[in-house]
């Protein structure tokens, strides 16, 4: 209770705090030396808004089924803003273009690189590969628009819920882009796949609509959809996960492995698990 409280009142000071404040310690993209070009940038600190605001003259098309109200109001929306082509590259360029990756599983190794438009004779060099090796996707390995360039957010899924995923494989992941469907293989974690069949939708196509996922175990997950709208669940109770999830803008999320508490006896009492919201 007590970091709750302590929470609520380090937002009730932001909250307070004007927005061209001395005390905000994270300067705004529109100032980062990596942008020369900063007239008519919006100003904000999270480079990822602006990635994902439109180009003037390239149209974004949502998918119906996934739009609904926001479960939260950004004070930072870019539904009205605009960056230059030139201006996107240097955020690209300045966040990284390469991603380094390693699954024990091979299978889900070659599909990650397919749908980072890995080469096709990079490809075949790979898979030729007699073990399993660490495969490095840049924009000299990848096909134009490829690699880490256009990826906003890569999440790694594993197996719950007696789910395998693609091919028979327990790895799984899902990559979000700057703009575009979003893309993922293996499985999504059990709760969610549920909740969207509740609610009408096609998992594997409204999957495309989502923009962020992190997952954990235990049925732990966020995710957020185009539309602005957020889910959240968990397999346990977990009221202060529930609390700050529905009453905070939440970025990002990372949960850790799962804990398991004694009671005094040293029998097992409980699970747990640890989980940062930013």
């Amino acid at each position: 209770n007590g970091e709750i409280d302590a929470l609520y009142a380090d937002k009730e000071k932001l909250e307070k705090m004007p927005l061209n404040s001395n005390e905000v310690a994270v300067p705004p993209v529109a100032a980062a030396a990596a942008v020369s070009d900063t007239s008519n940038l919006p100003t904000t600190w999270d480079a990822n808004e602006l990635l994902a605001s439109k180009t003037p003259g390239n149209a974004q098309s949502q998918n119906p089924a996934t739009t609904a109200t926001s479960t939260s109001d950004s004070p930072t929306s870019t539904s009205s803003t605009s960056i230059t082509a030139e201006q996107r590259l240097q955020l690209q360029n300045a966040r990284g273009t390469t991603l380094t990756v390693f699954f024990h599983d091979k299978t889900a190794t070659e599909a990650f690189a397919a749908k980072c438009g890995i080469k096709h004779h990079v490809m075949t060099r790979f898979k030729d590969s007699s073990k399993n090796s660490v495969l490095e996707l840049s924009m000299d390995t990848c096909k134009e628009g490829g690699a880490a360039t256009h990826v906003s957010q890569l999440s790694l899924l594993c197996k719950g819920g007696g789910r395998r995923g693609a091919a028979g494989s327990e790895l799984g992941f899902f990559i979000g882009r700057d703009q575009g469907k979003s893309m993922y293989w293996g499985h999504l974690p059990d709760r969610l796949y549920r909740r969207m069949q509740d609610s009408g939708m096609n998992p594997k196509q409204s999957t495309s609509e989502l923009v962020y996922l992190a997952v954990g175990p235990m049925d732990y997950y966020y995710a957020e959809f185009r539309s602005g709208e957020a889910w959240w669940g968990s397999a346990i109770e977990d009221r202060a996960f529930q609390t700050i999830c529905n009453e905070w803008d939440v970025y990002r999320v990372a949960f850790g492995p799962t804990l398991v508490m004694d009671d005094f006896d040293g029998d097992l009492h409980s699970q747990t698990l640890p989980w940062i919201i930013v």
